[in-house]
């Protein structure tokens, strides 16, 4: 034999070629993706761990606070390209301050001053009138601080989200009642009723603005974000309609026994016309006052002294008593508490959709790797990657993570 390289030797080394080639370009590109080594920084290790943490808290407040938005389908992003090429068009005002409003920057700062807020409630309360010139001023400043910037939260709200701010099913009850704690309990008691009303007018309105309090009330968009008292409002109020029908049951419950008891109680003929103050005066005095008198077993309010009066002339009244105890308080009131139970197991339910939502958002990352991945092997941009140059280019253990993604 002469030292040619015969033409089937010569097509394997050039096979072999390409296949290390292609070993190569996949390093590249899984380098360009997982195994990406940081820039070294000219700054002391502290300073520029102290600039990172700065850099990702300014990303932090800009990014919106809700997170339950519109996943782009793969289409979006192979054109997205070609979209970033062109020129877009520049956003208006609204859109902008849109973009504020929905900030992680602007929910903080919100829920910072309502704690603010919360604490100046309790200062005020606390002085109750009893507190010297200088006090009362500075409380009175803080009083016009708080509800200045409450109106303007408010305003930049509406404004930014527009007719859709009282017509969302999800937030209308919360936004109308923050309505109503900004323009009534702010803005009217504070600002407006002393321009308008004199001096006895004021001193007639004292008692409502005992409804400034209300205000208090806004702690709730502070204790939204969290998840355990967000599970356990949201379990309130989901279930409204069954506790009023819970509260009409008991209503007629009372009721009924109440007028059981003006006829085994109040009419027997071993009491008589009973003393005022004692337990048979208590049914004797009329339907109202029987049906609240018995309510006090179910809170179990002095009920003991009360069934043992009244056994002094009917022994066995204690049956009567523990009945309406047990179908009152154990019946009713647990069934409220598993309804509400019950909806706190629905919200634990839905919250199902937050984790399907990051694992879609992990499935559409591994999806551009595998992308960038075939279009390296698609040498002759077919669009087609055959079995031998797939099991090629992953046999190599720097890359064997890829082949059970392929």
């Amino acid at each position: 034999m002469d030292g040619s390289i015969q033409p089937d030797d010569a097509e394997a080394v050039r096979r072999t070629q390409r296949q290390t080639q292609r070993v190569d370009r996949l390093k590249t590109v899984m380098s360009k993706t997982q195994d990406v080594e940081p820039k070294k920084s000219k700054l002391p290790r502290h300073l520029a761990i102290l600039k990172e943490l700065i850099s990702d808290f300014g990303k932090w407040l800009a990014q919106p606070y809700n997170v339950d938005v519109e996943i782009p389908d793969s289409d979006d992003e192979e054109n997205a390209p070609q979209a970033e090429a062109q020129d877009l068009p520049r956003k208006t005002w609204r859109e902008k301050l849109h973009t504020v409003v929905v900030s992680n920057g602007f929910e903080a700062t919100s829920c910072f001053l309502v704690i603010a807020n919360l604490a100046f409630l309790g200062v005020q309360a606390n002085c109750n009138g009893g507190c010297g010139t200088y006090t009362t001023a500075m409380l009175s400043t803080f009083d016009n601080f708080f509800t200045a910037t409450f109106l303007l939260e408010w305003l930049l709200c509406v404004t930014a989200h527009g007719g859709s701010y009282f017509t969302t099913p999800e937030t209308v009850m919360a936004n109308m009642l923050d309505t109503f704690i900004v323009w009534v309990v702010g803005v009217f008691l504070l600002w407006v009723a002393p321009v308008l009303l004199n001096q006895e007018g004021l001193a007639a309105l004292q008692a409502i603005r005992a409804i400034r309090a209300m205000r208090s009330l806004r702690s709730f968009k502070v204790l939204r974000h969290f998840q355990s008292f967000r599970m356990l409002l949201t379990g309130v109020l989901g279930t409204i309609p069954t506790l009023l029908a819970c509260c009409l049951m008991m209503f007629l419950t009372v009721m009924t026994f109440g007028i059981i008891s003006v006829d085994i109680i109040g009419r027997d003929e071993a009491w008589g016309l009973a003393a005022s103050g004692t337990a048979a005066w208590y049914v004797q005095n009329g339907l109202i006052q029987a049906s609240m008198t018995m309510s006090r077993f179910i809170f179990s309010d002095n009920a003991v002294d009360f069934i043992e009066e009244l056994q002094e002339q009917q022994p066995y009244i204690w049956i009567y008593c523990f009945l309406f105890m047990a179908i009152s308080a154990y019946v009713i009131l647990n069934l409220v508490t598993a309804v509400i139970c019950d909806k706190a197991q629905q919200i634990v339910n839905d919250n199902e959709a937050e984790r399907l939502f990051e694992m879609r958002q992990e499935e559409k990352r591994n999806m551009k790797d595998l992308k960038r991945i075939f279009e390296v092997l698609d040498e002759d941009g077919s669009g087609l990657v055959t079995t031998e140059v797939r099991l090629s280019g992953c046999s190599n253990a720097g890359t064997g993570r890829i082949r059970a993604g392929i």
